[in-house]
């Protein structure tokens, strides 16, 4: 079977091990030996349809975390309110850091 662990954007090949349950273990095994536990992994037919992808997820904290900043500095508040839409701002800036993370990873 083919997941995705959460929170990477590593898609790895599991196999249930029953032997590893009945130990006590996690029991999606990976190669190299690593163990998983079910709630550490999204699988793959799932990904698109029951939870948003990795780097969105990423984009939308960010998005807050700009936000935060923003509202948190008056200077800056007023600067960017000026002279563009706040809310387009703040996506352009969590798109362009989930972007740039995205090209490093590669």
């Amino acid at each position: 079977m083919k997941a995705r662990v959460k929170g990477t954007t590593s898609i790895i090949d599991v196999t249930f091990d029953k032997d590893a349950l009945n130990a006590g273990y996690p029991p999606y095994k990976a190669g190299g030996g690593i163990y998983y536990y079910p709630e550490q992994l999204v699988w793959v037919d799932n990904i698109d349809s029951a939870e948003p992808d990795y780097w969105e997820k990423l984009k939308h904290q960010y998005a807050g975390m700009a936000m935060q900043g923003i509202l948190s500095n008056n200077e800056l508040y007023r600067v960017i309110s000026k002279s563009r839409n706040l809310e387009t701002t703040i996506m352009e800036y969590a798109t362009t850091l989930v972007n740039r993370l995205k090209e490093e990873e590669k």
